[in-house]
């Protein structure tokens, strides 16, 4: 293969998909065994795009060969050149470490070829690599050289990569956005519990440590358990301010939390989960105080006491009203 069909796709890279292609590329112009793509997203161990060769690092190769093997200062103190190969270290070096001793040995592998993508030092956030890997004689230097001749492609995945992710998390937040319906009270918090969008009249009442609290309720609300939109109850997460949380699931990039941000005066009542059953029951169907307590399996006293309770709590003279109150204060969707 020449260097033309590695600069191509290079250029094609959109995803992860795309970044193996150009890693079986490599390969086959520098004539290695196998390939593997590493990236470090944060101080500590790198994550593998999926291959033969990822599964098996996964598995024989450790936290501790970073921590303790000593070939890895030397690894870290190596300029983000576009290519390293093992040739430019002692090779009595590379078989006395770790990593060669537990891993590269048992696999086979005698050769490493390491392509930068990025200027950042091995180990650095940030930091993506592809790792060829082969047996028996060196690699090519003339080969590696001209690789040189690819560095603007290559260099430019990664910054490709990343444009494509945060376009995508864009079109996640809006997908979610107009699956809510975006509000001027809305606060949208991803899975982690990250600001994603506020409404103007939620961040002029939301100080940072009702930000924070917020942000802790949304993350307790995805890891509760149920499908679709969670219960909207509210949530005191301020002296003075209240929050009503709905996990949105199934959308792109959810899971996703809504919180409709009232401060207190403004704020929903709180309702038992029993009386929420009930308002959402005779929201939906209309029911019978009878017809409701046959569907939740409790006596129409109950049902009576829980609507006579349900009213008081937000002010409502009938059933009609309360219901309208309810979706008012975003207990119930509309």
């Amino acid at each position: 293969m020449d260097l033309d069909a590695v600069m191509d796709a290079a250029v094609d890279v959109v995803g992860d998909d795309d970044l193996a292609h150009v890693a079986s590329a490599l390969a086959r112009y520098m004539g290695a065994e196998r390939s593997l793509v590493f990236h470090y997203a944060e101080e500590g161990f790198p994550s593998f795009l999926d291959s033969d060769l990822a599964s098996e690092m996964r598995r024989g190769y450790g936290p501790r060969h970073l921590d303790e093997d000593p070939i890895h200062p030397w690894m870290r103190s190596l300029t983000p050149r576009l290519v390293t190969t093992t040739e430019s270290l002692d090779r009595s070096a590379f078989e006395r470490s770790f990593a060669y001793r537990d891993f590269y040995r048992r696999a086979g592998v005698e050769r490493l070829m390491g392509v930068w993508l990025t200027e950042r030092r091995y180990g650095q956030p940030g930091m993506l690599g592809i790792l060829l890997t082969k047996r028996g004689a060196p690699f090519d230097h003339a080969r590696a050289e001209r690789l040189e001749a690819a560095r603007r492609p290559l260099r430019a995945i990664a910054r490709r990569l990343e444009t494509t992710r945060a376009l995508r998390e864009e079109t996640d937040v809006l997908a979610a956005l107009v699956a809510r319906g975006r509000h001027e009270h809305d606060v949208l918090l991803d899975a982690a519990g990250r600001v994603r969008f506020c409404g103007a009249r939620a961040e002029a009442v939301l100080s940072r440590s009702a930000m924070s609290a917020l942000s802790a309720a949304a993350r307790d609300a995805v890891r509760a358990e149920g499908p679709g939109a969670a219960d909207a109850l509210p949530v005191q997460i301020g002296p003075s301010v209240t929050a009503c949380l709905v996990t949105l699931r199934g959308l792109a990039g959810g899971p996703w939390v809504c919180a409709s941000v009232r401060p207190v005066e403004l704020a929903a009542p709180s309702l038992t989960p029993a009386e929420l059953r009930v308002l959402k029951r005779l929201a939906a169907t209309g029911a019978s105080n009878a017809e409701l307590g046959k569907d939740l399996g409790v006596t129409t006293e109950t049902v009576r006491t829980h609507i006579k309770r349900i009213l008081g709590k937000l002010g409502a003279r009938n059933r009609t009203q309360a219901i309208a109150r309810a979706r008012a204060h975003g207990i119930l969707l509309s």
